[in-house]
């Protein structure tokens, strides 16, 4: 499961803080902090979201928002890998570390089909 919201600049980010009570109360209805989990994710849809810790494993378990802009989306399973990296991210930016993160995978000897 994931928590998303509309990745408006510098608004993103802070609606997902604040629903996992980032530098505030809990912004959720159980006023339950989450932790913080990696990675963040942003889509060409210009959504963002946080993916929930491995114990909120049903839609049940997981506190409500109290934000109307901040959803609670189901993910299908699935195996990814992650490049670590600090500050905002363009398009460009994005590019060269999705190409960096192949590079490595290679490096590290995973078979992928490359589409970046």
């Amino acid at each position: 499961y994931a928590c998303e919201t509309e990745s408006r600049p510098g608004m993103g980010f802070r609606a997902l803080a604040g629903y996992i009570g980032v530098g505030t109360d809990p912004q959720n209805y159980d006023r339950q902090g989450i932790a913080m989990t990696a990675p963040v994710v942003t889509n060409p849809t210009k959504r963002m979201s946080f993916i929930l810790p491995a114990e909120y494993d049903s839609f049940d378990k997981i506190p409500k928002p109290t934000n109307p802009n901040v959803t609670i989306t189901k993910l299908p399973s699935s195996m990814g890998a992650a490049h670590t990296f600090n500050g905002s991210c363009t398009d460009e930016r994005a590019k060269i570390k999705a190409q960096d993160l192949v590079h490595q995978l290679k490096e590290d000897g995973v078979d992928l089909d490359e589409k970046v």
